[in-house]
């Protein structure tokens, strides 16, 4: 099962949020990298089979806004509230936070505002360590 969510993000940004399997299941968040958005995860679609994958569009890009601005973008703490948002609007418990390229620093810009607590851990795939 698809669902699609509209979440508010950091600013007021709506994040379009794809949302597959039991919402019963463990989540994954995949987090993409940059110029890509929620379909760059379409090959691990069989996966919701077994766990709820969160697919969501970062801001600036797929079908998320695309605000104006330098301060929409160039610091941690917008990406790391839109993590925020995804995860408490969605009443997730524990995820799995995976970031891919660009992805990987949001997964640490979350990290470094709301820290590992409420994450079942996290995955970087082909990124970084961002300070």
């Amino acid at each position: 099962m698809n669902r699609k969510h509209s979440i508010t993000g950091h600013g007021g940004v709506q994040l379009c949020v794809h949302d597959l399997g039991p919402e019963t299941a463990p989540a994954i968040i995949l987090v993409h990298g940059w110029s890509q958005c929620h379909l760059s995860f379409a090959r691990q679609s069989e996966l919701a089979e077994r766990f709820r994958l969160i697919l969501p569009d970062l801001r600036g890009h797929g079908q998320s806004d695309k605000p104006l601005g330098p301060a929409c973008y160039d610091n941690s703490r917008p990406w790391a509230e839109d993590m925020q948002a995804i995860i408490t609007g969605l009443a997730l418990d524990t995820p799995l936070l995976v970031g891919w390229s660009m992805g990987g620093w949001v997964v640490m810009d979350y990290l470094e505002h709301f820290g590992d607590a409420a994450l079942a851990g996290v995955g970087l795939i082909g990124s970084s360590i961002t300070t």
